[in-house]
């Protein structure tokens, strides 16, 4: 299992990526940093070649992207412009192939929720067709991840359950799953949907969904219960702590001590329970 973090729900005043806590989370042990897209796409070739460089000297990977579509760029509605995203995929995924990003994530909310009183049932055929563009300029080394939004952030494809339906409408070999437990705690859909993502879950996000914040032990979370569910899948990818801190330095090795541990513990569970029994 690999474990990241990211960084935009860590950046503050003009650092719109969290770029400051690259440093951090390589020193902390991270395997990987998790970077905004959008945010990756709007800086101009120096910013980026800077970027790129930081990252570089820090000794850690950028394996995955979040936020990958802005606001101004509509997946679904009367405003679709199918010329504006392809121009947007062919910078961003070029960017993004640049960081060394083997998945982005596609939640998006505000670029795909459904606007006043258009119809759903035709917004989600427009996200099935954008899914499809994403996975055509992903292949063949980048996999789009649908992500779950909750009722808090968006209106269209709330739980797993959902992106599960809409990945098996887009059938794209590119397109895969990411299951968010926060989405999840919120939504009050249970750690056992995502055997329903068996064989397409390709990236994770956690926190305590209690003000979406840093995983400590004794937290309240039950992230053993969430390693067992995907070692119970098979599922050995990336999980990313995504979440909100006032104290990066202090939380972000305490969280990945509690995940780590978790896991560890997850797996002795499983290798106990499939162990042979003395005499057979």
């Amino acid at each position: 299992m690999l474990f990241g973090c990211c960084l935009n729900l860590l950046a503050k005043g003009d650092d719109v990526l969290g770029i400051e806590f690259v440093e951090l989370m390589a020193k902390t042990g991270y395997d990987y940093i998790e970077m905004p897209l959008t945010q990756v796409s709007m800086l101009s070739d120096n910013e980026f070649n800077m970027l790129l460089k930081r990252i570089d000297r820090a000794g850690i990977p950028c394996l995955r992207c979040s936020n990958f579509f802005p606001a101004h760029i509509r997946t679904t509605g009367t405003q679709v412009n199918l010329h504006q995203i392809h121009e947007y995929l062919t910078h961003s995924l070029s960017r993004a192939r640049k960081l060394g990003v083997k998945v982005v994530v596609y939640g998006s909310p505000a670029s795909r929720n459904v606007e006043n009183s258009y119809p759903r049932e035709l917004a989600m055929i427009q996200l099935v067709r954008a899914l499809q563009i994403m996975g055509d300029y992903a292949a063949p080394d980048l996999q789009i991840a649908i992500e779950h939004v909750c009722h808090l952030e968006g209106n269209l494809v709330y739980t797993v359950e959902e992106s599960c339906m809409l990945q098996e409408i887009c059938r794209s070999e590119q397109v895969g799953i990411l299951a968010d437990t926060y989405h999840m705690a919120v939504e009050r859909e249970p750690l056992d949907n995502l055997a329903l993502a068996e064989g397409r879950l390709i990236h994770v996000h956690t926190a305590n969904p209690v003000g979406r914040i840093f995983p400590k032990p004794s937290d309240g979370t039950d992230y053993v219960k969430l390693f067992q569910v995907l070692h119970a899948i098979n599922y050995n990818g990336s999980i990313s702590v995504e979440a909100f801190s006032d104290n990066p330095e202090r939380d972000a090795p305490i969280a990945l001590e509690t995940l780590q541990q978790a896991y560890k513990q997850a797996l002795r569970t499983a290798n106990a329970t499939h162990a042979p029994v003395s005499g057979e």
